[in-house]
């Protein structure tokens, strides 16, 4: 800048010696002044906006330093979270591995514990075929003790005292044949025992219920049948005042009513009454059932004997009551009680001869098992 200014004042100094005449140097100073102080102020300007430039351009700068020191600062937060969650990774992996190796020694010492038995299991002379068998058979005979406390049926209770017997049959030794006599004896006793006809029973109830439907109520002692035709018509054989004495007859009937007051006077039973007393008998045959099922003896007879009772509200010379009368007479004599077998002497000698076996075999294992260990 200073050298054009250098430049211009030298333009200047020559402009004004090479002027011909005097008469131009005013306005050549004039002009001159006005150049002089356009030059200066144009510096000025630019100077002003270069300074401008350079401060936005520092401002830039400082922001772009801040955006960088933010970034940086952001990345080395996340590169510590990185660094932590890979501390906290490497740290779960070495538990994990940890357990794992506990887990895999323990397993290896249940595993030489487990190898350790079963050879000692198949050391044993206890668990042979015979011995097998000896438990099956006992088993058995404990489901067929079972079967006959709380079953009322005796055909399941023999089939497995039968199957009992059947493994039995595979062992030759005489202890295990008194236990098969033993079985025999309970399978002769359970077959000896009175069966109660359960599904008879309840079929012969069952009629009953359907018969009260039959039932008729009692007519009354006053009421009378109604004349026949061959009362009423009058034949050909009967003589004409003969007719006539009826006809007179039945007219006086219609005028006098004779009523005798020595007897009790019944009351008519209504539709609805009759209704009840059939429920309430086929409510004592359902209960007659329960009983059955449930070998109640007690119940049986009360509500049969209940129904018998009831039944005397209908028309006891009726076909059909005097038919349900029998039947349940009939019913009354059945014994609904099922006797239950007493517990055998079977199931005690098995269990004895297992018993027996067992502390013979002992010695002789724990005798193995030492020699195992040393």
């Amino acid at each position: 800048m200073a050298s054009d200014k250098e430049e211009q004042q030298k333009k200047t100094l020559k402009a004004t010696n090479t002027s011909p005449n005097g008469k131009d140097s005013p306005k050549s100073n004039s002009n001159i002044c006005k150049k002089q102080f356009l030059i200066p102020a144009f510096a000025f300007i630019v100077a002003f906006v270069a300074l401008g430039i350079a401060a936005y351009t520092l401002f830039l700068n400082t922001q772009l330093n801040q955006q960088i020191n933010d970034t940086q600062n952001n990345f080395s937060q996340r590169i510590q979270q990185v660094v932590q969650k890979q501390t906290q990774t490497q740290e779960l992996i070495t538990e994990k591995t940890n357990y794992a190796e506990e887990a895999q020694n323990q397993f290896q010492i249940k595993f030489e514990n487990l190898s350790k038995q079963l050879q000692n299991a198949i050391n044993q002379k206890f668990y042979q075929n015979q011995d097998w068998l000896l438990l099956k058979a006992r088993y058995y005979l404990e489901l067929a003790e079972i079967n006959a406390h709380w079953s009322n049926g005796t055909d399941s209770t023999i089939a497995l005292l039968k199957q009992a017997d059947s493994l039995l049959k595979q062992l030759n030794e005489p202890k295990i044949l008194n236990v098969r006599q033993a079985i025999a004896k309970d399978i002769a006793q359970v077959q000896s025992l009175p069966s109660v006809d359960v599904a008879g029973l309840l079929s012969q109830l069952d009629a009953a219920q359907n018969s009260i439907e039959n039932l008729s109520i009692p007519l009354l002692r006053n009421e009378k049948v109604p004349p026949t035709e061959n009362e009423t018509s009058p034949t050909n054989n009967t003589p004409k005042w003969r007719t006539h004495l009826q006809n007179s007859m039945g007219v006086l009937e219609k005028l006098i009513v004779i009523r005798r007051h020595d007897q009790d006077i019944q009351p008519i039973m209504s539709p609805l009454f009759e209704a009840i007393l059939k429920e309430k008998i086929r409510l004592n045959l359902q209960e007659a059932q329960w009983a059955v099922l449930n070998n109640n003896q007690n119940v049986y007879q009360l509500v049969l004997k209940q129904a018998m009772s009831t039944l005397k509200n209908f028309n006891e010379k009726s076909t059909n009551t005097s038919a349900l009368v029998k039947q349940l007479t009939e019913l009354q004599q059945a014994n609904v009680n099922q006797k239950r077998p007493e517990p055998g002497t079977a199931l005690p000698m098995l269990n004895e001869l297992i018993d027996n076996k067992k502390a013979s075999i002992g010695p002789s294992v724990n005798e193995e098992q030492g020699g195992n260990q040393s």
